[in-house]
């Protein structure tokens, strides 16, 4: 019975026809013993079923259980069997499903790996080896675009065609095998221009579709197959029959499509894109609209960051092209929600879930336990290892002389550093997936202009929220109640220019040069917006985009009478204003911990005695801090250790850090603060640190405040993990620092905030006073430090 529901599914795409399904093959499974011969083919069948609901509703977790289920068939199913082969290729689907999902390299490469393996094990003269043939071929035509393997493609044309020259006439597979070798044709037509191959794809695509039912699941993809095929003919060869038909096959397609359908919100992305390319805006609008409904359907179903992460770059262009077209029609609201929208999502849900703690993380799965005990043992040898390197610090040029016999060969310590950092890499993914949590089970709502108005008055402040979309820059200012919008030109120039002064701004030419670029970034990005603006000594919530993130907005100089930007307007940064927005939603919830044991935890490091980069002033700055506020020692020197960071931060209302500071952009997840015994990272603080009852968290530490910006605008860097760890206000640096300087500004912003002064506004006033000090006039030395949150 369950079989033939899920058959009639695949012949009638009816949603109810999967779900008995599911639900009979489970009931089926619950009745098989462990040791029963059947047992893997059932679960075969059940997770083949989870697959396809994940197609066609976009829960993430069908993905998930459908590989554990597949995981367990294989352990369990014999070596010579049938069923073996056809759990490894529907292991190998999900894996690719999953790879699609969450973007995981590893995933993909293990399901070529299997296809492979599959078609190994299948007889030349099998019944099933056309179907395996056409699975290998996907995953090589899928893989093909990945550098150095551009010949996956024409390998998978001709496996396709293989499958296909083995298929006995009247044979139901033949619509999809088709679909595939017309889409690889397609493909290789767009690559190097061969109209014949664009031709045959057309024919195959019409084929396909030919041979298939109104009500057949696939169709829909066929529909799209072949408006893509006629609208590359069109963009040749401008015959207006091509474009027309290749609209009427999108909207068919789309007719019968719910919004959680996994590929829904490509299918109207594509159409949008088509209308955009023949400038009608209005039916752009209307598919990006679509496009961007399905997607929020979709979100909520997924429950990790990672894959929440993933969609929103999937779609950043579409989002962009989405903003425009609002703009073109004159719809500023519209344009406002969708910019907000595609500005740090997966961060703001992140606030609204639970905190992901894994300090008191309790499980009775044997294998979770199992998998966390290794990783806290690779994370130490990690920790070992980057000891070792750091004895010799190769960018001053020093070496520790009393390590120097003892030491591994760097290029050692390395090639084993790589492969701790693999498994550290593999255990979080498997945790990610299988620990609670990190389920992400609420979707924050979209960011509209009432929300904005609303946060305006909480912040008693005016809003900028920079954008890039896809006709130019534009900067969104609320005041009141009150939404404008303003062209920004010059914005890439300014930031190439930013980075050749910051590429060295300990020279004294570098900081010549950034004293000009901080003139260009006020005439850029603040003088356009001057008539809109509160007057001096208003407030300013600033959202950047992009590159702006590593901008000091607070150092932007007027090139007419020499102010800065900090003189003009107390300030405060946002990763977006639907950031700052959860923010203070969180910060209106009692938190875990009412009464915070102590009120600050002060650590300071100041590395090694006898080498270059020792901060002189640390030790000072920490024993400063901590003794406005308590009676208890910062913790310094040997007491300046990961753990005793991660027993004291979640009771401490204000958590202080004085020391280097390393930002990773290739792996911003690895970035950090340099303790006595290694790195306190981004995931560290993300996943073991709950700040529930923390007001703010300080990092007078290098390059703190800097964050990976990703496609969807996702921030990844320490900024954002304390952010998700829920303290309610974060201050980081842009740069590194220069020791004394921070070191007074430091002691002068808790002094401040001692006399009851509010956060943002001490910050402002200690960089005020340094800059006013003629050794310390320049930005360099106050500029890096900004505040966001709230409180």
């Amino acid at each position: 019975q369950a079989l033939a529901f899920r058959d009639w599914y695949q012949l009638r795409g009816k949603e109810k026809y999967l779900e008995k399904s599911i639900q009979l093959f489970e009931k089926v499974l619950e009745k098989t013993p462990k040791n029963d011969n059947d047992r893997p083919r059932r679960l075969n069948s059940l997770a083949i079923a989870l697959i396809d609901r994940y197609s066609l509703k976009s829960t993430e977790q069908d993905v998930d259980k459908s590989i554990t289920l597949l995981e367990e068939a294989l352990r369990t199913a014999s070596e010579e069997s049938t069923d073996r082969t056809r759990c490894l290729i529907s292991l190998a689907v999900a894996l690719r499903e999953r790879y699609q999902l969450r973007g995981v390299e590893q995933d993909e490469d293990e399901s070529l790996a299997l296809f492979k393996r599959a078609l190994e094990r299948t007889p030349e003269d099998a019944n099933d080896r056309p179907m395996y043939l056409n699975n290998l071929a996907i995953a090589m035509f899928n893989s093909y675009t990945r550098p150095g393997c551009y010949q996956n493609l024409d390998e998978s044309i001709a496996l396709f065609q293989q499958a296909l020259a083995l298929t006995p006439e009247g044979h139901t597979d033949p619509p999809p095998y088709l679909y595939n070798l017309a889409l690889a044709l397609l493909q290789k037509s767009r690559f190097r221009g061969n109209y014949k191959d664009l031709g045959i794809s057309i024919a195959l695509f019409q084929k396909a579709l030919a041979l298939t039912q109104k009500g057949d699941i696939n169709r829909p993809l066929f529909l799209q197959g072949l408006a893509i095929a006629r609208q590359n003919r069109y963009s040749l060869m401008s015959g207006k029959q091509d474009l027309e038909n290749s609209i009427a096959f999108y909207e068919e397609a789309l007719e019968n499509l719910p919004d959680s359908q996994i590929d829904k919100p490509m299918y109207q992305q594509d159409l949008a894109n088509l209308h955009l390319g023949t400038n009608n805006i209005q039916a752009a609008l209307k598919a990006y609209e679509g496009m961007a409904a399905s997607l929020e359907v979709q979100r909520a179903s997924r429950q990790s960051r990672r894959g929440r992460e993933k969609m929103l770059s999937d779609y950043s262009e579409a989002y962009a092209r989405l903003v425009f077209c609002c703009l073109k029609l004159d719809q500023p609201e519209k344009a406002l929600r969708y910019a907000e929208a595609a500005k740090s999502r997966a961060l703001v849900d992140t606030l609204h879930n639970q905190v992901t703690d894994l300090s008191n993380f309790a499980t009775d799965d044997e294998d979770l336990q199992a998998d966390l005990n290794e990783l806290q043992k690779v994370q130490q040898k990690i920790n070992s290892l980057l000891n070792q390197l750091e004895a010799g610090d190769e960018t001053v040029g020093w070496t520790d002389p009393d390590i120097t016999r003892f030491r591994r060969p760097p290029e050692d310590v390395n090639a084993e550093l790589s492969q701790k950092r693999e498994k550290e890499e593999t255990l979080w993914q498997i945790l990610e997936r299988k620990a609670p949590v990190f389920a992400m089970t609420v979707s924050a709502p979209p960011f509209n202009l009432q929300d904005a108005v609303n946060l305006a008055k909480q912040e008693n402040a005016a809003l900028i929220s920079y954008y890039k979309h896809s006709g130019g820059w534009v900067a969104f200012v609320v005041v009141s109640d009150n939404l404008y919008i303003k062209k920004i030109e010059g914005v890439e120039e300014l930031l190439n220019h930013y980075q050749s002064a910051f590429s060295n701004l300990h020279s004294e030419f570098a900081r010549l040069l950034l004293n000009l670029v901080l003139e260009q970034a006020w005439s850029v990005l603040i003088e356009p917006l001057i008539p809109w603006l509160p007057g001096k000594g208003s407030s300013l919530v600033i959202a950047p985009f992009a590159g702006l993130h590593h901008l000091p907005f607070a150092a932007f100089t007027n090139p007419k009478d020499g102010s800065y930007l900090l003189d003009c307007y107390h300030l405060k940064a946002a990763t977006s204003l639907g950031t700052l927005e959860a923010m203070h939603a969180q910060a209106e919830i009692l938190p875990e911990l009412k009464v915070p044991s102590r009120a600050i935890t002060a650590v300071g490091y100041a590395g090694a005695l006898a080498a270059p980069a020792y901060l002189k002033a640390v030790d000072n700055e920490v024993a400063a801090i901590s003794g406005l506020f308590s009676s208890e020692p910062p913790l310094t020197g040997q007491n300046a250790i990961i753990q005793n960071v991660l027993s004291q931060a979640p009771g401490s209302q204000t958590l202080h850090f004085a020391c280097h500071g390393i930002f990773n952009p290739e792996q911003p997840q690895l970035s950090g603060l340099l303790l006595e015994d290694g790195w306190l990272t981004v995931r560290d603080v993300m996943t073991r640190m709950n700040l529930s009852g923390t007001e703010m968290v300080v990092m007078s530490a290098c390059l703190s405040g800097l964050s990976k910006i990703s496609k969807g605008e996702e921030l990844t860097g320490l900024l954002t993990a304390f952010i998700s760890s829920r303290a309610k206000a974060v201050v980081g640096s842009l740069w590194s620092v220069d020791d004394q300087s921070t070191e007074k500004l430091m002691v002068r912003f808790y002094e401040l905030i001692n006399q009851g002064m509010q956060k943002h506004d001490a910050l402002r006033q200690a960089q005020l006073e340094i800059h006013q000090q003629p050794q310390w006039s320049h930005p360099y030395y106050w500029a890096p430090f900004f505040l966001t949150g709230v409180g």
